[in-house]
């Protein structure tokens, strides 16, 4: 799949009245843009010192589901860049308004986890975040101390609390739970059996703590049911068993998967970026360029595979391979633990 146009702005350093100037090809000033979103997303970057970082790339992206009747249904990546100017300040103009927006920040060996920025009808939102370096041991990283609970203020126990690059940890009897994570803006998100998941953007600082509160919202309870798998996702399931036994494929399961900060990283472990059959892989059975994959939670997946082009079932055949043979080229799939087959 193609990505869409980006319409990214970097602040002039000047002034705060200066003009943002796109990075886009046409040159025009973003107020002159005629972008297919009319929302902004603002801020600044700077380091664990709270220093101001200049030159760094933020990145941010949406999801959106178009309808073609010659291609059907498809999922179509919006992305858009921007740089910080030298006070740490960016900007990106023609986002998407009421929809998830993932986003993060890079400046060298310095980052931030991958974010999602809730729906909101607002047409600016701002995020300041903080970049940092990978902790060479465990004693660098930073506390996120919190406590999850109902609306109605009672506790929940035993509830997941993930976040990118390390292990999971449970709440206790009275919904308190401590998290080590890697320094940095970081999301953190909680999961508990019949509740919606929760998720709180949090500033993650080097050998200090972080406090927050997670409200989940209870789901109405369903009366059982019993669910058969269809004869597809049967079929599904026993071909990835048939490869894994003839040994023709390479796979991760999700506790390998939500070992890394990034699923790209995942994903280079198994087989190089550029010898992806035509830069792209299929997550859920949708065909996206492999720059979506900065843009997705490692935690989010269950399986990953990788085939050898000339031994890819049919409906994964590539028509590209790339930097390579189509016949020596990777396949990569990718399911999520909702589109698991």
């Amino acid at each position: 799949m193609r990505l869409a146009p980006a319409f990214a702005v970097a602040i002039a350093a000047a002034s705060a009245g200066a003009q943002a100037t796109p990075l886009d090809s046409t040159g025009a000033a973003c107020g002159a843009m005629t972008p297919p979103y009319n929302g902004f997303v603002i801020g600044t970057v700077s380091d664990v010192a709270r220093r101001p970082v200049a030159d760094a790339t933020v990145s941010l992206g949406w999801l959106e589901a178009k309808y073609a009747k010659d291609v059907g249904l498809r999922l179509q990546r919006y992305s858009a860049e921007a740089r910080s100017d030298s006070l740490g300040r960016y900007a990106i103009c023609g986002v998407a308004v009421n929809t998830t927006l993932n986003m993060f920040a890079t400046r060298d060996s310095l980052s931030t986890g991958l974010l999602a920025l809730p729906q909101r009808t607002v047409r600016v939102q701002r995020r300041d975040m903080v970049v940092a370096a990978a902790p060479e041991s465990t004693t660098m990283r930073g506390v996120v101390s919190g406590t999850v609970r109902t609306r109605l203020g009672r506790p929940v126990p035993n509830a997941r609390v993930v976040t990118a690059g390390v292990d999971e940890v449970r709440s206790n009897e009275d919904g308190r739970f401590v998290l080590r994570a890697p320094p940095g803006t970081r999301q953190v998100e909680v999961l508990s059996l019949g509740s919606l998941a929760a998720a709180v953007i949090v500033d993650v600082m080097p050998n200090d703590t972080s406090v927050v509160t997670l409200d989940l919202q209870r789901v109405t309870t369903l009366a059982p049911v019993t669910v058969t798998a269809s004869a597809v996702r049967q079929r599904r399931i026993a071909d990835i068993a048939d490869r894994d036994r003839l040994g023709i494929s390479k796979h991760i399961d999700s506790v390998v998967i939500r070992r890394y900060n990034q699923l790209i990283y995942a994903i280079e472990q198994m087989t190089p970026l550029d010898h992806i059959c035509g830069g792209q892989v299929r997550i859920d059975g949708f065909l996206f360029d492999t720059t979506e994959l900065r843009y997705r939670f490692p935690h989010d997946f269950a399986h990953v595979e990788v085939i050898s082009g000339g031994l890819a079932p049919m409906e994964y055949k590539p028509v590209r391979a790339g930097s390579t043979t189509i016949a020596n080229c990777a396949v990569v799939l990718l399911w999520t633990k909702l589109g698991m087959p």
